[in-house]
């Protein structure tokens, strides 16, 4: 595909941009037409693919195609594109472009909106447990989780399951580390002004 043109080119990356935006265009005035002959998912894949090839000046359209093509999906289906993009996701949470940064945002809260609650804590734990993973990545989880709270702080699995993962999430203040003590700090506030799992059950 042409979003996947080198990066490495000033002209391909041109290129590679106009091809961004031609595809968000595409899904946002014509998608029965763009779906009749090619499943969302599919298209997810070659964005996906074409991440390592993709430019800064593009990152934004790119996230906005993602968020498009996810916009309408079941959450069944949903489920199935958090291989794809989720990772890139979470490392763009700390972007230093604000765009970028806001249309990972975006993504993310439209996950955690659109799947049930207990299979969005159990896939950003697993990120925060990751061996090996970025200070960037551990960081963002400790993020995505604190919207989750925040989005179903009345759900009783969700709070009993937040104050399990508190602390793996107090790990992240042995660093010395601006972003993770941030959202860290964050998610140990955020919890102890939420209901108890006992209130939020009456």
């Amino acid at each position: 595909p042409l979003y996947s043109s080198a990066a490495s080119d000033v002209y391909k990356r041109q290129v590679q941009k106009r091809a961004y935006g031609l595809l968000l265009a595409l899904l946002t005035h014509h998608r029965g037409i763009v779906v009749t002959f090619e499943d969302p998912i599919d298209i997810l894949k070659d964005i996906s693919a074409a991440l390592l090839t993709c430019h800064v000046s593009s990152r934004t359209l790119r996230f906005r195609c993602i968020e498009s093509l996810l916009s309408d999906m079941t959450a069944d289906v949903m489920e199935g594109t958090l291989e794809h993009v989720f990772e890139e996701v979470l490392v763009c949470l700390k972007d230093v472009n604000k765009k970028s940064r806001d249309g990972a945002m975006s993504i993310l809260k439209l996950f955690i909106r659109t799947l049930q609650p207990g299979y969005m804590m159990a896939e950003l734990s697993k990120v925060l447990h990751l061996e090996g993973a970025s200070s960037s990545l551990k960081s963002s989880a400790a993020t995505g989780l604190c919207i989750l709270i925040m989005t179903h702080r009345n759900s009783e699995v969700v709070l009993a399951w937040s104050v399990e993962l508190l602390p793996s999430v107090g790990e992240l203040l042995v660093d010395d580390c601006p972003h993770q003590t941030k959202a860290a700090l964050s998610y140990i506030c955020l919890l102890y002004t939420s209901p108890s799992p006992r209130d939020a059950h009456e």
